[in-house]
């Protein structure tokens, strides 16, 4: 950390630790128990002044707050500190920045946020690249094809709108949070998926599951680094999680086939493609009916060609639109 000229304080009674950015006089804040991570940003006081506090105490009124999700815990192994991959782009590199999802990324204005019918959350974003073929990286497709779905819905009288509009990182909690402030009928998250064998192709479609030993939904949340943290409370917060996800479930499934059918016409996998499921933090999170689309794979190239190529990618973004705005218009069950 020294090299990033981050200090590193650390509570052994606690197990909290305190990762602090002197120049800005911002700070992370967690705990080795847990996969969630409280940024802190100084709102123009200076870092001296919480370093008199006693402990990791920290004077809430001088920050603005963030918080993001870790696909594991961080943890102690000897005296290093040891974290997953994504720690750079969710932790580090918001500390070193200044600069935090937290910034307004959607419109203020309540009364158009009531009026939203879909939410479309391109997938990745910012030094998130996701996939990538031949430096075509999959953040860049799935944004482009969210234009155009946004555009083909507009047409149709469908209010939609975007968890991000350009090439930034968005937290999946600030996703999930752009979402449930609107009064959406269903949650879009959208994916390229990617193999290391070139011929496999096709689309995918993910509804949410809490079933750990769902093998492909397992791999596909690992690939996309979509876990559900394995420290949620278990009281009522996790409860009402809980109960909403089996709400929602049928409704997904059902927004699933409307989707899957089609994008099975468009892609026409090599092996049969059914509703697929797992534990994706987005999905969970979301109070609404949710999928995750894989628009086919970014390592075939027919696949890739179609997404890529402003044309068919118009055309499949507006046979999406008439699907979603069909199916809007049928009695919600």
């Amino acid at each position: 950390m020294a090299r990033f000229g981050l200090k590193l304080r650390y509570d052994p009674a606690s197990f909290e630790v305190l990762l602090e950015n002197p120049s800005r006089g911002n700070f992370a804040r967690f705990k080795t128990y847990s996969s969630d991570v409280t940024l802190l940003f100084a709102k123009g006081a200076p870092s001296s002044y919480a370093k008199k506090r006693k402990g990791l105490d920290l004077p809430a009124i001088l920050f603005t707050e963030a918080r993001t999700f870790l696909s594991r815990r961080p943890e102690f192994v000897g005296k290093s500190l040891c974290v997953p991959i994504e720690f750079g782009d969710r932790v580090l590199r918001p500390l070193l920045s200044g600069k935090t999802s937290e910034t307004p990324l959607f419109p203020s204005d309540e009364r158009l946020l009531k009026s939203v019918h879909v939410i479309l959350d391109p997938g990745h974003g910012g030094n998130d690249y996701g996939a990538q073929n031949a430096g075509v990286l999959e953040k860049d497709l799935v944004l482009a094809f969210a234009q155009d779905l946004k555009t083909a819905l507009t047409a149709l009288g469908v209010k939609s709108l975007m968890t991000r509009e350009s090439d930034v990182f968005v937290t999946l909690s600030e996703r999930a949070r752009i979402a449930n402030r609107s009064s959406a009928k269903l949650f879009l998250s959208l994916h390229m998926n990617a193999s290391l064998q070139a011929e496999q192709n096709g689309f995918e479609v993910y509804v949410l599951s809490l079933t750990k030993d769902d093998g492909s939904g397992r791999a596909a949340v690992a690939r996309e680094q979509q876990f559900i943290p394995s420290d949620l409370p278990e009281g009522f917060e996790k409860a009402v999680a809980d109960l909403r996800a089996g709400a929602n479930f049928e409704r997904s499934l059902r927004w699933a086939d409307v989707t899957g059918q089609y994008l099975k016409e468009q892609f026409k996998p090599s092996s049969s493609r059914s509703v697929r499921m797992g534990p994706f933090y987005v999905l969970y999170a979301s109070q609404m009916p949710a999928l995750l689309l894989e628009l086919g794979y970014i390592s075939h190239t027919e696949d890739l060609e179609k997404v890529r190529n402003p044309d068919t990618r118009r055309v499949l973004a507006e046979g999406l639109a008439q699907k979603i705005a069909s199916a809007l218009k049928k009695p919600q069950k």
